[in-house]
């Protein structure tokens, strides 16, 4: 029956709770990925390390200096292997990124703004949890307090044209729409970290249109996933399908 088929549909979602920004997003992709990330068959890049490492050293510089340390070995050498053996407690960096967060901590301390924002905040990595349309939610905001929230991030290129892009293309707008639903705190800015020379600081404040754009997507997402099945469905039920038909995009 279609009560019996949905209430197995509950029960294979159930183990996926709570969702998060990054398992919604890969929802978006579709079941198939967001399962995935589930199931942490998701690998690290060496850019998203080094962009942990730099979260690390600005939002908790204490615990960045217990944990983390340079070297120049490299990660593929028998005595990289014995370092880390040696050290279980510790992360290395390469000589080239201790630098880079080095000039990127310095530049943080000369961009007024955005070292006002973060110095403003009284909550660093904040765990939020709550219910949205029903369905439980759990994020960690970098920095908050009771009238905005900073989401810390490291770019290639923090420019207003490319980090608009890149901000699109990331769906930070949809991030931003989660946490304003858990956290109440309506104002919604990035500062954004180059994370090459000349390691740039630059603050963001995302427009309302384009925070309520967020909360529709949001809204849409939270639809489909309820009405999901429960199964690794591909691309837009690509299952279904022996194949799609690929057209020139819109731009060419």
């Amino acid at each position: 029956t279609d009560e019996g088929r949905e209430i197995h549909a509950c029960k294979m979602k159930e183990k996926y709770y709570p969702l998060s920004f990054s398992s919604l997003k890969e929802f978006a992709k579709s079941p198939a990925h967001f399962i995935a990330y589930k199931n942490k068959q998701k690998t690290d890049t060496a850019a998203m390390r080094f962009g942990t490492a730099v979260h690390s050293a600005v939002l908790e510089p204490q615990k960045f200096e217990l944990e983390y340390l340079p070297t120049d070995l490299r990660r593929n050498t028998k005595a990289y292997k014995a370092l880390v053996d040696d050290n279980p407690s510790k992360t290395f960096l390469t000589g080239s990124d201790w630098t880079a967060i080095k000039r990127i901590k310095s530049n943080l301390k000369g961009c007024q703004m955005a070292y006002d924002l973060l110095s403003g905040c009284n909550k660093i990595e904040q765990l939020v949890t709550g219910t949205i349309e029903g369905i439980e939610f759990r994020g960690f905001v970098d920095a908050m307090n009771t009238d905005y929230m900073i989401d810390f991030k490291t770019t290639q290129n923090g420019s207003p044209k490319e980090f608009g892009r890149s901000a699109f293309n990331f769906s930070y707008y949809l991030q931003a729409a989660i946490y304003r639903e858990l956290t109440g705190v309506q104002d919604f800015w990035i500062v954004t970290a180059e994370s090459q020379s000349p390691y740039t600081i630059t603050p963001y404040i995302l427009s309302e249109e384009y925070l309520e754009r967020g909360r529709v997507e949001l809204m849409s997402l939270i639809s489909d996933f309820k009405a999901w099945n429960g199964e690794a469905i591909g691309y837009a039920g690509s299952e279904e399908h022996e194949f799609f038909v690929l057209n020139a995009p819109n731009w060419a």
